[in-house]
């Protein structure tokens, strides 16, 4: 049954633009992005179709909304941890701290995999600004904690750290998930190579980076 009320304070509006949020999650947890549509959001959230498009103008627009409360999410987590940190990490201890807040948002992580090639591809300039102002700033935010606690990182490499992080998950989470036809095809004799698992692979580029960067 839809939801008649419409939305008419701030308060109710945001309301209901979280409601939206967690319906387009949801549906996104069950299946791909290409198979979430609209109106299966619409419906999941008990809204009439049109009442969606006044909120999200594109289902890009409306994913990459999911993807920036995701964001804000993991930030918060991955601060409060390194937050929690008296002494220097090691290199492995902050891998696996950014592995293991990783592995639990695995929705997050796909739509990572989809942002530039996908997500930013049907949206208008106010709301990639809003995107980037907001990944931007959420990245200068946990630098300085990353700084503080990685020794031999030089001053003012944090934000490059997150950025090269991101670029490697990006790129990662995309080998690790093959079209069906290309998994299948990876069973070949020989081509193992190219399966690849998410988090040893991330924990092999980020060790190879991070000494790297501690060495110079």
């Amino acid at each position: 049954m839809k939801k008649q009320t419409r939305a008419m304070n701030p308060e109710q509006k945001q309301e209901r633009q979280q409601e939206i949020l967690s319906a387009a999650l949801a549906l996104f947890e069950e299946t791909d992005f290409e198979a979430v549509s609209m109106a299966g959001v619409a419906k999941k959230a008990e809204l009439a179709k049109g009442t969606l498009y006044l909120y999200f103008a594109t289902k890009e627009a409306l994913f990459l909304a999911v993807l920036t409360q995701a964001f804000q999410e993991w930030f918060a987590g991955l601060d409060a941890g390194l937050a929690q940190v008296s002494a220097a990490l090691s290199v492995d201890d902050f891998i696996r701290m950014v592995c293991e807040s990783l592995q639990a948002r695995t929705s997050f992580v796909r739509l990572v995999g989809i942002v530039h090639s996908v997500l930013e591809r049907n949206i208008d300039y106010d709301t990639a600004v809003a995107f980037k102002q907001m990944l931007g700033e959420k990245m200068a935010a946990t630098a300085g904690r990353i700084e503080a606690v990685l020794p031999g990182v030089p001053a003012g490499q944090g934000q490059r750290i997150l950025l090269h992080l991101y670029a490697f998950l990006i790129g990662l989470q995309n080998l690790s998930a093959p079209a069906p036809v290309v998994a299948r095809v990876l069973n070949e004799p020989g081509l193992a190579v190219f399966r690849v698992d998410l988090m040893d692979e991330l924990s092999v580029v980020l060790r190879a980076y991070l000494q790297g960067l501690q060495s110079t």
